[in-house]
């Protein structure tokens, strides 16, 4: 006899993810010649505006101020590669690469080879990446967590602590936020009717991180206060 729940489970993740796609096409239909329209400098200043842009790059000079000796880093869901492009601004980065589900969106990126010249993009699967155990120095997964079913987070996160050498740099929706069910129930289906969205805690996520070997090292939101932050932005350090 088929397994009912097994069956339900693997269509509810089927169209999960069906959804997830259908979104960023539109988007990148949307976006298209972002890049190919800007000066590069003209780019850095839009993607600076944006919301967790501070916190993003604070970090970043915070893990390269602890370590000079990094050299390799990837983009993991790296979209149209606004935060690859800051990636590819730090010339320590000998090897550059930036991965995502569909090639519509990074292909923004690939317009214009000037901006991202020393940057490999691939479309890949962030829960079967294509990497060798700790390939890169620097891991990099912003904005994307919340897009992966519940059921295959832990499986992401293996994965992304597996191609990490050195440091993993990530974003959470955070479960613990003191809004957190409000936001869900009456501001997502509104701003977002047809893109599924999952929050973890960073309790949750620190105890995959340990099971993998790594510590925890920088946490940063929009408020010291944890709880008042619905986005969390989370620096880990492998041990050894």
């Amino acid at each position: 006899m088929e397994d009912t729940n097994f069956t339900n489970s693997e269509d509810d993740k089927k169209l999960h993810y069906e959804s997830i796609k259908k979104y960023f096409r539109k988007s990148a239909a949307d976006k298209r010649g972002f890049y190919s329209s800007k000066s590069t400098e003209g780019a850095k200043r839009e993607l600076k505006k944006r919301n967790m842009w501070k916190i993003y790059t604070s970090a970043l000079d915070g893990i390269l101020k602890d370590d000079i000796k990094l050299s390799s880093v990837i983009d993991v869901g790296c979209g149209m590669g606004n935060f690859t492009l800051e990636l590819a601004q730090h010339e320590q980065f000998k090897k550059i690469v930036g991965i995502d589900l569909l090639k519509e969106t990074f292909g923004i990126a690939r317009e214009n080879e000037n901006t991202f010249g020393n940057v490999s993009f691939l479309q890949g699967n962030l829960l079967n990446l294509p990497f060798i155990d700790r390939s890169f120095d620097l891991t990099v997964c912003l904005n994307t967590l919340h897009h992966i079913h519940k059921e295959d987070f832990c499986k992401a996160i293996h994965e992304l602590a597996r191609i990490t050498n050195k440091y993993l740099m990530l974003e959470i929706r955070n479960k613990n936020y003191i809004l957190d069910l409000w936001f869900n129930k009456i501001v997502l289906p509104k701003l977002y009717r047809d893109l599924p969205q999952y929050s973890y805690s960073l309790s949750e996520l620190n105890y995959l991180m340990k099971k993998h070997g790594f510590q925890l090292k920088i946490i940063r939101g929009k408020s010291t206060f944890s709880r008042a932050c619905r986005c969390l932005l989370i620096v880990f350090k492998r041990n050894d």
